[in-house]
């Protein structure tokens, strides 16, 4: 099947197969997803809805894979939100020169200052007084972190 096959329209992606039979993929607002399929005679099937997690494992059937699930990905990280105090070593120091990284294994996921998300920060991002840091990584490597953080200089 060519790329040309597939039609792209508010109503999702129409593949038309060499059979002749049309199926359509719509993704619902709700996350919910649906197949919906016509044979070459027009006629038509109920729609089939998927939860998000059944069109997972329904891609990786299709092409052989087997992606995790969000779930199983997160049961495996520890989440840490960790406040920038000014008796922290955090605060007027980028993440390079703490090298959280490298010393922790952890990684900070997104700054929050102010009101203002800074997602992915990189290492020449500085750590003010205030921020709010999110840190994920394994239960280890963000026990290494908070341990980081709670050192006096």
């Amino acid at each position: 099947m060519d790329r040309d096959d597939v039609v792209r329209s508010d109503e999702g992606e129409e593949l038309t197969l060499e059979s002749g039979a049309r199926l359509r993929v719509v993704l619902r607002q709700d996350g919910a997803r649906e197949l919906r399929w016509t044979w070459g005679t027009g006629e038509g099937a109920e729609p089939l809805r998927l939860t998000e997690d059944e069109a997972r494992r329904l891609a990786a059937a299709l092409v052989g894979g087997h992606p995790p699930s969000t779930a199983s990905v997160l049961e495996q990280l520890s989440i840490e939100w960790v406040s920038a105090d000014p008796t922290t070593p955090l605060p007027g120091h980028s993440i390079g020169e703490l090298a959280i990284r490298h010393r922790t294994g952890a990684s900070i996921l997104a700054m929050v200052r102010d009101d203002e998300v800074l997602p992915n920060p990189g290492p020449s991002e500085r750590i003010l007084v205030g921020d709010m840091l999110v840190v994920v990584g394994t239960p280890e490597q963000v026990e290494r972190f908070l341990a980081l953080s709670a050192a006096s200089e």
